[in-house]
């Protein structure tokens, strides 16, 4: 199997119920491609003919594995927050073998050849093997290799290799350097006994070349209730960076709310009617 497989190379023929049989032409048949897939790591796609409402299938195997054929993207991300880290996350189409004990493992090595970590765990999602790890981050540009190998036990050193490919990584001194909670975006007013609410809070991240992302999501926040009324002070943390947002807590008191002059159910109403809408939103 070649990058491109020239499907003229196929030998069909039909075979009919009154025992005649027919070679197809290339125009009178269909063919499919299926995904890349590994049977006793032999690497092969499955193709499928079609002809008149009737399928075939067989293996089309490689003869030299390529690993830019397996993977599927590759991604580094930088982490300060974690001590200067960089993640690695690398995904891949399924790496399954049927050979007793045997698994995959993926190892990624600097520009001069040495191991900086060694991938063997992974998730599966959706079809594809997601492997990440982090590693220090190094002072400069670097073009890593990423190289599958199979085998068994701990001493990786062992293993087959399978395929290599390179992954170049461009280390930008771009890191995030503060948060900002954007004040439409979360409850400032509170009774004793609730909880702030921040569910819906959205950020604004400042990065060292002055530019700025909104966000939503992947961030934490004190998920604290109110035990007493005054000013309370929330913090918020994304990426190891820190917000703090000041909230108002109030008691909870009966009286001439509405301020109408009058003392009566009206303000309970008025009152509890807050009270109880703030509630359902918390």
């Amino acid at each position: 199997y070649n990058e491109e497989y020239d499907t003229s190379q196929l030998n069909v023929v039909a075979a009919f119920t009154d025992g005649t049989q027919k070679k197809l032409g290339t125009d009178e048949y269909h063919v499919k491609f299926g995904r890349l897939h590994n049977v006793l790591l032999n690497f092969a796609k499955q193709v499928t003919v079609e002809y008149e409402g009737l399928s075939k299938s067989i293996l089309i195997h490689y003869n030299d594995i390529d690993l830019r054929d397996l993977i599927q993207s590759v991604s580094s991300n930088i982490y300060t927050y974690e001590g200067d880290k960089l993640l690695f996350e690398i995904k891949t189409l399924p790496l399954k073998t049927v050979k007793m004990d045997e698994v995959p493992i993926v190892v990624i090595s600097d520009e001069s050849g040495n191991d900086v970590i060694t991938l063997t765990e992974y998730l599966e999602v959706n079809d594809s093997f997601i492997w990440s790890g982090m590693i220090d981050l190094p002072d400069k540009n670097n073009v890593y290799t990423i190289s599958l190998k199979y085998g068994v036990g701990t001493d990786y050193s062992y293993y087959t290799n399978y395929g290599t490919s390179e992954y170049e990584v461009n280390i930008v001194d771009n890191f995030l350097e503060s948060i900002f909670v954007m004040p439409d975006s979360y409850t400032s007013d509170y009774f004793v006994g609730e909880s702030f609410f921040g569910y819906e809070i959205g950020l604004i991240a400042k990065y060292k070349d002055g530019t700025e992302e909104e966000v939503y999501s992947g961030f934490t926040f004190d998920e604290k209730t109110f035990d007493k009324s005054g000013t309370q002070y929330i913090t918020v943390k994304y990426k190891g960076v820190e917000s703090v947002i000041a909230v108002n807590v109030r008691e909870l008191m009966f009286g001439d709310i509405n301020a109408d002059g009058i003392v009566d159910e009206n303000d309970v109403y008025d009152r509890l009617r807050e009270f109880l809408c703030k509630s359902c939103r918390s």
